[in-house]
Formats: C-alpha cells, sequence, structure tokens
C-alpha cells in the first residue's frame, strides 16, 4: 500500500501535480538552501561583516556543489534536519580561510524556511499563469458566446434563455477573485526568515546589523516584519494555495450537474470537469 496518495499508480494522477512536485523535490529543495547560503554571504558582504574574499570563495564552492545524497541523508537521520550536514560538506568545498563565514550568524530555521518561500515564490507564480491561462481562454469563449442563447436555470430546471457568454463570465468571476487572492497571499508570505540562533538578528554581534535587512532583496523576497514572525504564517499557506482549486458554492463550472446531461454533462470516458479542476488541467 502506498505511504502517500501521489505514490499510488491509480491515484498518483489525481493528487500529484508533476510541475509543483518537481519544486519540492529534495533537488530542489537543496538547491534552495544553496541559494539562501550565497545569499547571506553576499549581503553580510555588502554590510562588511564577512570579507568579499568570504562571499566570492562561498559562490564558487555553492556554484560547483555536488552533495553526496548518502551522506546528507545519515546526517539528517542523526540531525534530525538536513541543514547541519549540508553546511558542513559546504563549509569543507568552500576551504580555508572562508569556511568560517559560511551561514554566519544564521541558524537551521532561517535556511530551512527561508528556502522554502524561495520555492513557494515559485509555486505562485506557476499558480498565477495557470489561473490566466484558464481566465483567456474563458474570455475568448464569453466573447464568441455573447449573443448564444441557452437555457437559464432556476432550482435546477429551465428558466428564461439568457446568453451563453454571460454565464461563461460567471466561471470567470472566481477565478479574478483568486487572482486576487494570490496577489495578497505574496506580500504575507514571501518574506526572509532569519533571527539567527536566539532569535534575535543581532545577538550574535551586539550593536551590529546582521545582514538580514539585506538577505530578503537579496534573495528575491521581501523584509519579514519582525524574526519570529515567520512562522505563524505557515498554517495559512495550504488554505491559500487550496482556494483556487476550489468551486465556490453557486458558480456552476463545466460538467456541473445544473448544465444537464447532454449540455454540461460528461460521457463515457471523459474527465469530470468543473472549476475545481481548472487549475489542475488548464487548457
Amino acid at each position: 500500500m502506498p505511504y502517500l496518495p501521489q505514490e499510488s499508480r491509480l491515484f498518483g494522477r489525481v493528487f500529484d501535480d508533476p510541475e509543483v512536485s518537481v519544486l519540492f523535490s529534495d533537488e530542489r529543495g537543496l538547491g534552495a538552501m544553496l541559494e539562501v547560503e550565497g545569499a547571506l554571504a553576499w549581503a553580510q558582504a555588502e554590510l562588511g561583516l564577512i570579507p568579499l574574499e568570504a562571499a566570492q570563495a562561498i559562490e564558487r564552492a555553492i556554484a560547483g556543489f555536488a552533495p553526496d545524497w548518502e551522506a546528507l541523508a545519515l546526517a539528517t537521520e542523526r540531525d534530525g534536519v538536513p541543514v547541519a550536514g549540508l553546511v558542513s560538506a559546504l563549509r569543507r568545498a568552500v576551504g580555508a580561510p572562508h569556511e568560517r563565514y559560511l551561514h554566519y550568524g544564521a541558524t537551521t530555521q532561517d535556511i530551512l524556511d527561508t528556502a522554502l518561500v524561495l520555492r513557494l515564490r515559485e509555486a505562485l507564480a506557476l499558480l498565477e499563469g495557470r489561473l490566466r491561462g484558464v481566465l483567456r481562454h474563458l474570455l475568448r469563449l464569453a466573447q464568441r458566446h455573447l449573443q448564444t442563447p441557452m437555457a437559464g436555470r432556476t432550482h435546477a430546471q429551465q428558466a428564461l434563455p439568457i446568453p451563453f457568454g454571460f454565464k461563461v463570465a460567471g466561471w470567470m468571476a472566481p477565478l479574478l477573485r483568486h487572482l486576487e487572492r494570490l496577489e495578497e497571499l505574496r506580500g504575507r508570505l514571501l518574506v526572509v526568515q532569519f533571527g539567527g540562533g536566539g532569535g534575535h538578528p543581532g545577538g550574535f554581534r551586539p550593536g551590529r546589523p546582521s545582514g538580514a535587512g539585506g538577505l530578503g532583496p537579496a534573495a528575491g523576497v521581501g523584509p519579514a516584519p519582525h524574526p519570529l514572525a515567520h512562522r505563524p504564517r505557515q498554517p495559512g499557506r495550504a488554505g491559500g494555495l487550496a482556494l483556487p482549486a476550489y468551486r465556490e458554492p453557486g458558480q456552476d463550472g463545466p460538467g456541473h450537474p445544473a448544465l444537464g446531461p447532454k449540455r454540461g454533462g460528461r460521457g463515457a470516458g471523459e474527465r469530470p470537469g468543473g472549476a475545481g479542476r481548472l487549475l489542475h488541467h488548464a487548457t
């Protein structure tokens, strides 16, 4: 029996999305952690916290880094998180005298959280692209059928005729709201996490900046309002990303029973339709 639905040969296509799965693979996760380490080094070099030569050495080591997956797996089993083993391996690649400036003042959660944000940024861009693609398709359909009559519906029964283009515009409305939600989600979600070992970004060098302010721009995300304010945002991520796959009540989509078996129902062998599948099977 498969451990996850995505691993099932029967249900894998229902629960999995290959493009999204790539973003949350081990390979992309490791790559995102390396991006954060590199961005941190450059941000701290610009502030004079570490030598410029150290940031350059770290960049070269990251560019040529070839992970030993077995060793990283053993370190993760030992430590419970992958960052410690990764930093140790990467410091060996950086070499003396600059290895001590890698991961300077950072803690595991800083790297994990910010690396996750980098992947979520890509996921949001992917979802937005799919939403816009579906909306373009529906817009063309609505324009083509501005004067095409169809039976209106009330209480699941036929009513006065309405333009089919008007019906299609109704399918577009919740997707436009989802675009607004995704944009609002970006501002709250795509922020850097950098609190250091004690949660205070200046704790490792009192009175001096830590590089937290420069890490966000270097990594391509925004600053956090507070170093400890990042984790409470995480529970809202899944809900925000799931909303575009939800068909709102009262919004009949293609294949909805209210359209009738011949107008909107699916025939034998056809896949179920509806706004809930638009993101996953955009055309």
